[in-house]
């Protein structure tokens, strides 16, 4: 179908039906059912005319590896070097090179004409069929293989390896990776900037994992100054996630090999570390980089193998530091490394500082299936009742992890089997894990605290989990969701308030949350409420980084009082100032908007606290106590002295009522 839907566009340029069928044939005989041969040579053909077309149909080559072939034996021998290591560098690396990179790479230079851009996009010409430029918006230029059958003809094209003229354009993927290998490491120790740089950077790793044994150690005795005991931070490889967490210490080969999985590299520094253990030094094998060993690495990083084999050369499972390579290995659910761990004697009732055992780490991890491994052992028995009785407190126990992280079955498994208090806060945020599961919007798991295993309520904690996003702001469908079942399944008051008095909304317009305002706007919340020292939440809004005109509409619609005072007779603006005086970080940009829609909404600056003090008063009596302290950096003084003229000076603008959504 597609030969002679491509035959029938070039017959418009031919006009002869038995050339045409001489076309459709021979495309059949030669393109081996491949659609891209069809492609290419139908390309080549529509700039011919009827005699060049008839007299190439006898040369047109067998397969896309004999087109392919065709296009190397037509490189000029001049630039055969660089095409050479532009294919090895299109075949190996870990990402496609823009045209600045591989002039880098392949080491073009400018000449007293041509940019050396130019020459590449030549390079690139000269190896149609192989090679294409493709571009993405905002993004430069790469190059790539125009089809991965071109990459297996480069990499694998062993059958025509007899023939040196293009024998020298095919990659071998050890030697090619070698090469690449001692480029990259030239690129990451050069003072000057390459770039290369960031590349060298981030993928060399890659480039040494590739590598066997024998490869390895031949990179390595190429590049000794390279390899040495500690890399210096300023080599940018050493940049991974556990970069953080490395203080000032310089970065052992053995961690980042165990942490990026170049397993040889890790079989050699074993090997060299066994030699120094018998003649009596210190091995690495179990040596700290800041509180983490390279098994904690290759357990992180889910390098299998190589926790096989530094648990053979004698990596020590149960080291502690914060926590052991088992926790690690459960947080990232790596079910297979657990069992190496398991192997080797490790313990599972083990605790981290936080007195948390590697079971905690997979139930927050959301592994049910190592916490049912855990299950079946002794130690994972004894965990569970040590802590379902209290006798061990941990910083989050393991049915609030499970709440967390929505294992309902989890959940059901500590309650009924292992008689898990559900009433149970945890020390830190004093969270029951009903309230965790509405944190985390797993509403059907909040019903089952609520309706099977009878949780009881905390009012006020229940609507500030519902409202409260874990990590990012919640859409109003999740917090519709769970105001729903406090509303019209419990049949609660929504305007439930803690024990200072505060209903949800002063909670809400202190942390600036606009979703959780207009459902519980919706729900029937009541923002003229106040609380035991008589704020209203306006009195709570956090006006230093909130700009509140998201506000005002219900400010307008609802009729709320702006001056309304609390039991010192403050109002919302001495509540403005107030802020301002207990943080000398502000944007003062914002703050001088925030005032003005303030006084626009009607706020009275003369009104009196019971200390007898007007918000303007506030700022006269700090400027003359305190103008010199740390408040007045030099930065803020104009903006300071921009407040206190809009105290004075500023004509408000009357603010029009909108129905608040």
């Amino acid at each position: 179908m597609y030969i002679s839907q491509r035959v029938s566009q070039l017959a418009t340029n031919i006009e002869n039906n038995q050339l045409v069928e001489r076309v459709t044939k021979t495309f059949r005989d030669r393109s081996e059912g491949t659609f891209l041969w069809v492609s290419f040579m139908a390309e080549e053909l529509e700039s011919r005319t009827i005699g060049e077309t008839e007299q190439a149909l006898e040369h047109l080559p067998r397969g896309l590896d004999a087109i392919y072939e065709r296009v190397l034996l037509q490189i000029r021998p001049s630039n055969a070097p660089f095409v050479t290591d532009m294919l090895r560098w299109v075949a190996l690396a870990s990402r496609p090179f823009s045209i600045e990179e591989m002039c880098t790479a392949v080491e073009v230079q400018d000449t007293d004409s041509v940019p050396r851009e130019a020459v590449i996009r030549g390079y690139v010409k000269s190896c149609c069929h192989l090679l294409q430029i493709t571009s993405e918006s905002a993004k430069p230029e790469t190059i790539s293989f125009i089809h991965q059958s071109a990459k297996d003809f480069v990499l694998a094209s062993t059958h025509l390896r007899h023939n040196p003229a293009i024998e020298k354009f095919l990659v071998d993927p050890k030697q090619g990776q070698i090469s690449i290998s001692n480029c990259l490491i030239r690129f990451v120790s050069q003072t000057s900037k390459s770039n290369l740089g960031e590349y060298a950077a981030g993928y060399l790793p890659e480039h040494l994992a590739a590598l066997n044994y024998d490869e390895i150690v031949s990179v390595m005795r190429q590049n000794p100054d390279f390899f040495n005991s500690r890399m210096d931070r300023k080599q940018g490889f050493v940049a991974y996630s556990y970069e953080s967490n490395l203080g000032g210490e310089k970065l052992s080969w053995i961690h980042l090999a165990c942490h990026r999985g170049i397993y040889h590299l890790v079989e050699h520094i074993l090997r060299k570390s066994k030699i120094m253990s018998r003649m009596g030094l210190n091995p690495a094998i179990n040596k700290k980089l800041r509180f983490l060993t390279p098994l904690h690495m290759a357990c992180h990083s889910g390098q299998t193998k190589i926790v096989e084999l530094l648990l053979k050369h004698g990596a020590n499972p149960h080291i502690y530091s914060r926590y052991t390579p088992l926790h690690t290995a459960c947080s990232r659910g790596n079910a297979e490394i657990v069992e190496l761990l398991l192997q080797y004697s490790a313990d599972p009732g083990i605790r981290s500082v936080l007195r948390e055992t590697p079971f905690h780490s997979a139930v927050r991890g959301k592994n049910e299936q190592l916490f049912y491994r855990f299950t079946r052992l002794e130690q994972g028995r004894q965990v569970l009742a040590e802590e379902s009785s209290g006798k061990v407190i941990a910083h989050n126990n393991l049915l609030q992890l499970a709440a967390e992280a929505g294992s309902g079955a989890v959940c059901q498994n500590l309650i009924e089997e292992f008689g898990y208090n559900v009433n149970l806060k945890s020390p830190d945020w004093a969270y029951t894990p009903l309230e965790y599961a509405l944190l985390n919007n797993h509403f059907e798991l909040a019903r089952r605290f609520l309706h099977q295993w009878n949780t009881k309520i905390d009012a006020y904690k229940f609507l500030k989990s519902c409202v409260q996003g874990s990590g990012s702001d919640k859409s109003r469908s999740q917090i519709r969701e769970g105001l729903t079942i406090f509303v019209k399944d419990l049949l609660y008051d929504i305007n439930s308030r803690n024990q200072d008095g505060d209903t949800v909304l002063h909670y809400v317009y202190a942390m600036r949350n606009t979703n959780a305002l207009a459902e519980l706007l919706s729900f029937g919340a009541d923002p003229t409420l106040v609380n035991q020292e008589g704020k209203t939440p306006l009195h709570s809004i956090n006006w230093k980084w909130t700009d509140p005109s998201c506000f005002l509409d219900l400010l307008l619609a609802t009729r709320l009082n702006i001056n309304q005072q609390d039991c010192r007779g403050g109002t919302a603006l001495h509540a403005f100032y107030s802020q301002i005086f207990n943080d000398s970080v502000h944007d003062y940009s914002l703050l001088c908007k925030n005032l003005m829609i303030l006084l626009d909404c009607g706020a009275d600056r003369h009104v009196k606290n019971i200390d007898n003090e007007s918000p303007y008063d506030l700022i006269l009596r700090v400027e003359s106590l305190n103008f010199d302290s740390y408040l007045f950096e030099p930065v803020s003084k104009a903006e300071w002295t921009r407040l206190r003229e809009i105290m004075e000076h500023y004509a408000t603008v009357p603010m029009q009522y909108k129905p608040f959504r």
